[in-house]
């Protein structure tokens, strides 16, 4: 396997450490390679790290892509300033652009790396890991725009929570997970007398046709030579516990494999055909209907699987029959809120619904809304709006009795609202651009669009 992303991917953002760390005294790094020989577009797995944890030990989850575009890793690290998750791209070498951040988690802090090849980093002690809990990593890789988009998700299997950590915004197209996939236990200081354990299960990626590839096979490597662990180079295990987990082990004064195992394919059993996580599912959706656009805020139940799209639909009919009058969907993992425009002439009532797509494709619950204001009761009224483009005064007319008249930008906002049988509005202050006139009395309500100039 190209091994162009070690012998140390390290925490990047301690590179300087490394080069500084006590001659000879580190753990010897391990290696589990998978045997997943398919492009893809999810990789997931799930790590528990054994007490003890020492200091300067990072918990590789995933490695992927190394020396290709699109290739990094993630993991978990107990570092110094706590326990944090991290989550890297190396920059592309197809292209000259960075890498940028399209959404960050609470707590993820985002930086440049540079040292062992650059990118973006991303990092989140807010979350935090603790030791003999069992914690799933996602990341999924996706394609808008001609530039290919890396999401990363942690499941919290002890507090049954998602948390989405990240999304990365990667400038090179239709990026897929390419490479066999690999995961490493390292210490990047040099406290080899300390032993370090982690225990793997329950590993996937999805392959291009949608069907899913178990992590259940895996080769055991140790980086031999290594001049950084002369004096533990022997002090590490792996293997297989109970037909459940891998484990890998590394440093320690009395840690010793039976046999030199490094080059052994190690496996456990997992019947299942997909990764089993409860389906996800919206709730408390909230509508606001404005003159030419829908506002909608809603939230997603953390528990379960996470978001990775949201579908709107607008219906003539209570039973959602038919082709829908129109349908929005929208790739943003990270929305709570999303705002559409609607035609002006949709009038009466319609029907909405909405669902969300989990980061694993299943469909959610649906949520309904009935939508009855109308802004075009009477369009036989005569009544206008004056001068039409418009400078300073906007005058109303065709009124014979009290109206309320207010004005709206095209992004729904309210400028002006006002009662009154007065139909002279200064508009003078307005930016150049185009307004709508919502007009309304006891009997009808008509909407006018007018040009400022």
């Amino acid at each position: 396997m190209n091994r162009i992303f070690i012998p140390t991917i390290v925490i990047l953002i301690q590179f300087l450490h490394v080069i500084q760390l006590p001659a000879q005294n580190r753990a010897p790094s391990v290696y589990l390679d998978y045997k997943d020989y398919y492009d893809g577009d999810i990789i997931m797995n799930t790590l528990r790290v054994a007490e003890p944890s020492p200091l300067y030990t990072y918990y590789n989850a995933m490695c992927f892509g190394g020396g290709v575009d699109g290739g990094g890793y993630c993991g978990m690290q107990n570092a110094p300033e706590g326990h944090n998750f991290i989550f890297s791209l190396w920059d592309p070498s197809s292209v000259h652009e960075a890498i940028c951040a399209d959404y960050v988690g609470a707590g993820t802090e985002i930086a440049n790396f540079g040292g062992e090849g650059t990118g973006l980093r991303s990092i989140n002690y807010k979350v935090n890991w603790l030791p003999n809990q069992w914690y799933t990593f996602v990341t999924r890789v996706w394609n808008l725009n001609d530039h290919s988009y890396y999401g990363f998700w942690i499941f919290d299997h002890t507090k049954n929570n998602w948390n989405h950590l990240v999304t990365m915004n990667y400038p090179v197209r239709n990026l897929k997970f390419v490479s066999r996939t690999s995961a490493f236990i390292e210490d990047w200081m040099g406290n080899g007398q300390n032993v370090r354990e982690i225990h793997r299960k329950n590993g996937w990626k999805r392959k291009i046709d949608s069907q899913w590839f178990a992590f259940n096979q895996a080769t055991i490597s140790r980086i031999s030579p290594d001049a950084g662990c002369v004096n533990f180079i022997e002090n590490y295990d792996g293997g297989v516990i109970s037909n459940e987990y891998f484990f890998i082990k590394s440093g320690g004064l009395n840690t010793q494999s039976l046999n030199n195992i490094s080059g052994t394919t190690i496996n456990i059993t997992n019947n299942g055909k997909d990764p089993d996580f409860k389906y996800c599912e919206i709730n408390n959706l909230i509508l606001k209907r404005n003159i030419d656009s829908l506002e909608l805020h809603w939230d997603v139940n953390s528990s379960k699987s996470p978001q990775y799209s949201y579908t709107i639909e607008l219906y003539n009919n209570s039973s959602f029959s038919g082709t829908p009058i129109t349908s929005y969907t929208e790739i943003k993992p990270h929305a709570r809120q999303a705002k559409i425009k609607i035609s002006n002439s949709l009038s009466g009532t319609f029907y909405l619904k909405m669902f969300i797509n989990d980061i694993f494709d299943i469909r959610s619950n649906y949520l309904t809304n009935v939508i009855t204001e109308n802004y075009n009761v009477n369009t036989n009224v005569d009544v206008s709006v004056t001068p039409n483009p418009a400078s300073n005064i906007l005058f109303v007319t065709g009124l014979n009795e009290i109206a309320k008249i207010s004005i709206f930008d095209l992004n729904g906002n309210l400028l002006y609202g006002k009662e009154s049988d007065n139909y002279q509005i200064d508009i003078s202050n307005y930016q150049v651009g185009i307004y709508i006139v919502k007009i309304e009395t006891a009997n009808w309500i008509v909407t006018k669009k007018f040009i400022k100039q």
